[in-house]
């Protein structure tokens, strides 16, 4: 007869049989009853059931076994790793597998949504990210995950999110803010300007920008070739170099030359930092990564089909872009007036 009860979190599991009492200690009552079922059949027929060894097996390990071999084959390897890393120390991913139930995972959902205040778009990635490394469990020896359960977690509806467009106005905020405050002082580095220049005409992403090397840059052809290596998607990107690119990569080539890295040799935090200081005294408040939103909506705005922006921004549908149609209403109007 096994009773149970829970001390400061954890449950205690006793098991009497013929006078002898037998306990142990377990993160849920699941293990608990794993546990005491195994260790009841072993007493009454020891010949035949061998004593529960309990070797424990919890989603904590499966992940870092993901992440010491998927997550190195990744484009976004680092921030895949820091996502495991922070997702194998809660409560759940600690619990033995065969003990781990749904109410564990929905528990997960509701702190992170009410007590940790995040986004239902980041609880989404969090599953999302859950549902792959359960899918891939079996390929890493691990064959007790309960894939189907993080399927059926019921998740909040995403809302789309609205695209925030840079005004020509905030640009030029933005570039004069790139300008040194004291003609004698370099506040800003001077790669900043032609720096935000590049972003807005070519749609790149920051990390695209950050490793772009002149090897990938033909200034004969007129394009900029992205290696698969770097970019989001793991796929080849051919940008166009247009009249604004071209003037920033002149004014790169002059700071850094014309060989390894467009932006010299930058520490990874230098980027970030530069750009809080200059939207900063801009006094406006958007993010590095809207400028590349404002790039796909010109790329629109200049006539190209959703195919072309798909090849220049290295979306993988055209439902992706959708979102970019929407934010130019305003001049789809316009031309329709004028029509």
């Amino acid at each position: 007869m096994a009773t149970y009860r829970r001390r400061n979190g954890r449950v205690n599991v006793l098991v009497k049989i013929d006078g002898k009492q037998h306990s142990k200690t377990f993160d849920t009552k699941a293990e608990a009853k794993i546990w005491a079922a195994s260790f009841e059949r072993h007493l009454k027929d020891p010949t035949r059931y061998e004593a529960p060894a309990m070797q424990k097996e919890t989603f904590a390990m499966v992940m870092q076994a993901y992440k010491r071999m998927v997550t190195p084959t990744k484009s976004q390897a680092r921030d895949e790793e820091s996502y495991l890393d922070r997702l194998s120390v809660a409560r759940f991913a600690n619990i033995d597998l065969r003990g781990l139930e749904l109410q564990h995972l929905t528990d997960y959902r509701d702190h992170r949504l009410k007590v940790d205040g995040v986004s239902v778009a980041t609880v989404a990635r969090d599953f999302r990210i859950m549902k792959a490394v359960a899918s891939y469990a079996p390929e890493l020896g691990f064959r007790s995950v309960p894939a189907k359960l993080f399927k059926r977690v019921p998740l909040p509806r995403t809302t789309e999110r609205p695209i925030r467009l840079v005004t020509d106005q905030e640009f030029e905020a933005l570039l004069w803010a790139c300008k040194p405050t004291n003609p004698r002082r370099t506040d800003n580095a001077l790669y900043m300007e032609p720096l935000l220049k590049l972003a807005l005409a070519a749609g790149m992403r920051r990390g695209e920008l950050y490793q772009l090397d002149w090897a990938w840059v033909n200034r004969d052809l007129g394009t900029i070739t992205l290696p698969s290596a770097i970019t989001k998607t793991a796929r080849q990107r051919v940008i166009p170099i247009m009249k604004m690119a071209e003037d920033a990569l002149d004014a790169l080539e002059s700071l850094n030359g014309s060989r390894g890295k467009v932006l010299g040799q930058l520490g990874p935090k230098a980027i970030p930092e530069r750009w809080k200081r200059i939207k900063d005294r801009a006094g406006v408040d958007c993010r590095f990564h809207d400028l590349r939103h404002e790039a796909i909506s010109r790329f629109f705005e200049l006539g190209c089909t959703v195919p072309e922006v798909m090849t220049i921004s290295g979306h993988r549908t055209a439902a992706a872009l959708d979102i970019y149609t929407h934010a130019n209403t305003s001049s789809l109007i316009a031309r329709l007036k004028g029509a």
